[in-house]
């Protein structure tokens, strides 16, 4: 139900999509619950939307450990 209502509001290659991330296929509403089911440009939109998240959160990583490693020499420096 929740993907019918994702592709009335968005539209339906965003509800195949969510579809696809979350792997639903029990009985799903749009073919290609699986990356064996769903259609090429799906798996590319997920490909792309995937990478995208995960090169924020290495930006983020980076400057965490690039805050922690400058927090820990100063403590370091003041012993």
């Amino acid at each position: 139900m929740a993907l019918r209502v994702v592709a009335s509001v968005l539209d339906q290659e965003a509800a195949e999509q969510i579809q696809l991330q979350i792997e639903y296929d029990p009985e799903p509403p749009f073919v290609g619950g699986t990356p064996f089911t769903a259609r090429p440009e799906i798996i590319d939109r997920c490909t792309r939307a995937g990478a995208e998240r995960r090169s924020v959160r290495e930006a983020a990583v980076r400057e965490a450990a690039s805050r922690l490693a400058s927090d820990g020499s100063a403590r370091g420096s003041s012993r």
